[in-house]
């Protein structure tokens, strides 16, 4: 269905369900074009309704413009364009389909800024104007090898969301080059072990279960939060410690960490450096012992905390 915010009131409003009967279906975008409200639907086709139709809670209020299966629905100052399942994008004229291209991927978003329509595919995002005039078309680069989620423009700029890469900044009449830009914050939204000190903060991603499981292993970095900045140290930093946990800070020393893998040992952080690993071959840290493996490595420590003289335990 369809559900209304206030963004004055910040709250819901009405929902409606517009499908024959009453029914809920799936509707993936709206639109508002010449009066009216448009909706994409999955296998339920293009639906509309009068916007000043005081009872739009009524689905005999919702008409099935055309029926298929339909991805967005976006509206220009003039015209209106919607995408399809079949990798077809049309412009909806009069409530008839009049198609304009065929895309190699499925257009998996569809968005209008100011006069220019976007289109997005997981390795492309074209940008049209009015007309339906292609202004741009952004690839996936070598050195950025990921799939676009969304994007936007702004100016001269085209910005790209990704899977990997956080978003990707290019200029519209040159998208050889690209900015890498990632929000102020920690490496991951998983946190596995936190430790807090002196308004600082440092955060790990490893992983072990209730029955001391480590698998799947994690290849992750670490991530510490100092002078309302975070600093994420990368996992190829970090000598290869897997399934990275607890985390002990040296009392007498505060910039000399140690944080426990539950593969390789102990890792020790100076300064955000990580300088050294402990491991069987530099310590007394220990292999677990398999029967019948006797070439299985796996160091797993799991706690770590200083004492108040300042020995590591």
């Amino acid at each position: 269905g369809i559900s209304v915010f206030d963004l004055e009131r910040l709250e819901f409003g009405d929902t409606y369900f517009i499908g024959n009967s009453g029914t809920q279906l799936r509707v993936n975008q709206t639109s508002i074009f010449n009066n009216h409200i448009y909706a994409a639907c999955r296998n339920q086709g293009i639906r509309k309704a009068d916007l000043n139709n005081p009872n739009l809670i009524d689905f005999e209020n919702w008409d099935l413009v055309v029926g298929g299966d339909f991805l967005g629905v976006e509206g220009l100052t003039s015209k209106l364009f919607v995408t399809r399942s079949d990798r077809r994008i049309f412009e909806f004229q009069n409530d008839v389909l009049n198609e304009r291209f065929l895309y190699g991927q499925l257009p998996i978003k569809l968005s209008s800024v100011d006069n220019g329509l976007i289109v997005v595919t997981d390795s492309n995002v074209f940008v049209y104007d009015e007309e339906f005039n292609l202004l741009s078309q952004v690839g996936v680069s070598a050195e950025f090898n990921t799939k676009y989620t969304s994007a936007t423009i702004d100016s001269n700029h085209i910005y790209c969301g990704t899977t990997s890469f956080g978003v990707l900044k290019t200029s519209i009449s040159d998208t050889t080059n690209f900015e890498e830009i990632h929000p102020d914050g920690p490496l991951l939204n998983q946190p596995f072990s936190l430790k807090a000190n002196n308004g600082e903060l440092w955060v790990t991603y490893g992983d072990f279960t209730l029955f001391y499981n480590p698998s799947p292993v994690r290849t992750y970095g670490l991530s510490h939060f100092k002078s309302e900045a975070w600093k994420n140290i990368p996992y190829d930093s970090v000598f290869g410690s897997r399934n990275l946990n607890s985390i002990a800070i040296n009392p007498f020393k505060t910039n000399q960490v140690f944080v426990s893998s539950f593969q390789n040992g102990i890792l020790e952080i100076n300064d955000d450096v990580p300088t050294v690993r402990y491991d069987q071959t530099n310590s007394g840290l220990e292999s677990l012992v398999l029967p019948n493996a006797p070439n299985f490595l796996s160091i797993r420590v799991s706690g770590l905390q200083f004492d108040e003289q300042g020995l590591l335990w």
